[in-house]
Formats: C-alpha cells, sequence, structure tokens
C-alpha cells in the first residue's frame, strides 16, 4: 500500500493517448523528433520556435491576451533565482501556482526585515522591465495548486490589454485544442537553439478527472534502456522489501532516464498545420495559462501545474506485472493543467478582497 500511494504521488498524471501523425519522408520525421532538455518549453525544430515567438508578440487581430501573461522572476536567496509564468487578470493580480507563491513567499520573508536589499522582482514581457517592489499580497487555494498574488511597484510598468474571462466548463473526456503562453527559456529538440522569450504552444488536451491533459509519445534510446530495465528492477526489489528510501531513489533514477527518450512531435498535415506549435513545457513553465475559444471570444480554461516523463509500464501508478524492455521503452510526457473552471468562484472572491485592500 506504501508502495501505491508513494508511487501515485509521484506519477499521477501520466498515460494519455497521443493523436496519430500523419505518414511523411523519413527526412521529415527525424527533424521532428529528439530530446527534450529541461528548458521551460521545447519545440520540435527551430522554425517551430522561430514562428512561437513571433506568435508571442501582441497581435491584436490574432492573440490580443498575450500582453498579460508574464515571466517573474525574483531571488529566493542572493544566489537562488526563481522564474515562472504568471497571467494578470484584474489590475496588479496575477494568477499563478500554489508552489510559485510559496517560493515568492518565503523570499519576501527573508528579505521583508532587510527592507528588500538585493530583492528583485522582474517581470518579463515581450522586453525586460525591471520593477522595484513596493507591496506583495499572496492568496494561496487550500486544496489545489493555485494561488493569486497582488503585486505593486514603485517602478516599471506591465503593459495590459482586456483581462481574460473565464471559460465555461467542459464536459469528462471532452477533447479540445488550446493556445498555452509561457514566458522564460526556450529550446529546440535538436538542442540547436536554446533562448528566452515568450511563446504560444498549441496543445491539444483532454479532459480527465478534473484536470486538462496533453501528452507526446517518446521511445528511449538503445544506450539507455539497460539502465532502464535495472532502475525498474530496483524499483520492484524495494516494492517487494517495502523500503521507502530506496523506492524514491529508484523513481528519481526512473524520471532522470525518461528524460533522454527522443520524443516524436506530431507532424503537420495540410488539414492540421497547427501542431507545429506542439510543445514540451518543464521547468519554469509552471502558470502557463491555457486558452481556448468559446463564442469567438478568447477565455482562460486552465493552468499548467505539473508535467512530466515516464515509461508507459510505470503510467497511472498502476503495478506492472512483468519488467523488461518492451514494457520499459515507450516513454510518456504529459502536461497537466489545473481546470480553472472548477475555481472560478473561488478566484473572483480572491480578486475581490485583494481590489478592496488599499
Amino acid at each position: 500500500m506504501a508502495f501505491k500511494i508513494l508511487l501515485a504521488l509521484f506519477l499521477n498524471f501520466f498515460l494519455v493517448k497521443n493523436p496519430e501523425c500523419s505518414v511523411m519522408q523519413s527526412s521529415q520525421i527525424e527533424e521532428r523528433r529528439g530530446t527534450a532538455p529541461s528548458a521551460g518549453t521545447t519545440f520540435a525544430t527551430k522554425a517551430d520556435a522561430d514562428e512561437a515567438l513571433a506568435r508571442g508578440q501582441v497581435d491584436w487581430s490574432k492573440n490580443p491576451f498575450v500582453p498579460n501573461v508574464c515571466q517573474l522572476i525574483h531571488s529566493k536567496t542572493e544566489e537562488t533565482i526563481t522564474s515562472a509564468t504568471i497571467t494578470q487578470i484584474a489590475p496588479n493580480i496575477y494568477l499563478c501556482c500554489k508552489h510559485t507563491a510559496e517560493v515568492l513567499t518565503a523570499a519576501n520573508t527573508y528579505f521583508e526585515p532587510k527592507r528588500y536589499r538585493g530583492f528583485e522582482v522582474h517581470l518579463r514581457s515581450g522586453t525586460d522591465i525591471l520593477c522595484e517592489l513596493k507591496n506583495l499580497e499572496i492568496l494561496p487555494h487550500t486544496e489545489v495548486d493555485l494561488a493569486l498574488i497582488k503585486l505593486e511597484f514603485a517602478t516599471g510598468t506591465v503593459p495590459t490589454s482586456s483581462f481574460l474571462p473565464l471559460a465555461t466548463s467542459i464536459s469528462e473526456g471532452e477533447q479540445g485544442n488550446g493556445f498555452v503562453v509561457s514566458c522564460g527559456e526556450m529550446a529546440v529538440a535538436s538542442g540547436s537553439f536554446e533562448g528566452i522569450g515568450r511563446t504560444i504552444s498549441i496543445h491539444k488536451f483532454q479532459k480527465k478527472e478534473n484536470t486538462l491533459k496533453s501528452s507526446l509519445n517518446g521511445q528511449l534510446p538503445e544506450e539507455k534502456q539497460a539502465a532502464m530495465v535495472e532502475a525498474a528492477a530496483t524499483l520492484a526489489l524495494a516494492q517487494s522489501t517495502s523500503n521507502p528510501r530506496s523506492m524514491g531513489e529508484a523513481l528519481m533514477s526512473i524520471k532522470q532516464i525518461s528524460r533522454t527518450a527522443i520524443f516524436e512531435f506530431p507532424i503537420p498535415s495540410e488539414e492540421d498545420k497547427s501542431v507545429r506549435l506542439m510543445s514540451i513545457l518543464a521547468d519554469g513553465a509552471s502558470g502557463s495559462p491555457l486558452i481556448v475559444k468559446q463564442g469567438g471570444t478568447f477565455k482562460l480554461l486552465g493552468m499548467l501545474s505539473k508535467g512530466g516523463f515516464m515509461p508507459e509500464a510505470l503510467a497511472g501508478g498502476r503495478e506492472i506485472a512483468v519488467i523488461n524492455k518492451e514494457n520499459l521503452v515507450r516513454i510518456k510526457y504529459e502536461a497537466v493543467f489545473l481546470d480553472l473552471t472548477r475555481q472560478s468562484e473561488w478566484i473572483e472572491r480572491s480578486i475581490a478582497r485583494l481590489s478592496s485592500r488599499r
């Protein structure tokens, strides 16, 4: 039982079927395969990354919502820098993950007695804007990975547009196509390009158990397969002996090996060119909003709360009957978005509460 609970907590966001890709020439397929680094947003090719960057700029006819999405950078200590994506949904009020807010709270607690000497909050929104913090208020949700933060600055401004309304809820199992806006590090799967900027990804997603999930399929290279089998065997032994420490170490090894998988990005077709902007979202992309069109209006449906890599055989926290290459070499990457429509009342109350404070 302890193993099942540990594994479920560690892996509870995996196993979504990836849409089929159209058949292309092998050279085109190779171009859209590669290893995803730990950068915030990873695209298949440099051309895709360049287009994602271009789409991340303000275009009032196509994506008027992007000015409100920013990269929050702040120092937790004098040496440590933390980054995440936040979305302004009311004047000076931003939506983010609770785990981002907790780090910001820790930084604020550390620096407040020092009158914020050395503490910089930096909002990057297309171009760098260095803001000096004047006031900070945080309202974390008690049950889900969600928080609102109120940021007021003595200097600097953030360009704003009309704030996104929350979407209406969608049904369990319903599928959709949404924009994901991320700010921060970016890369391509081939490893030939790295940069920083605001990008737009386009993700196919499905509603599953009050979350919105998108996924990509990967395959471990041969030189890593033996290491994966060994790590899984260690995990099975730790399970049989009920050794939590060994289980945790084995799970961490599996996670690191899984990151070396070669991922197969969707291949654009004449019928569906938007898949060229599919991405893998990793460290620093937490809080990226999932935006859809409902009734001809852009609306906020979800927010990236977690994502990860895991063998298909381990997906969902289920026990493995047989540990071998065949069921370990197939890797899943899955991004999980918190369904914000289920939190609309809390968000509205919290906005009102923060807005009333002066």
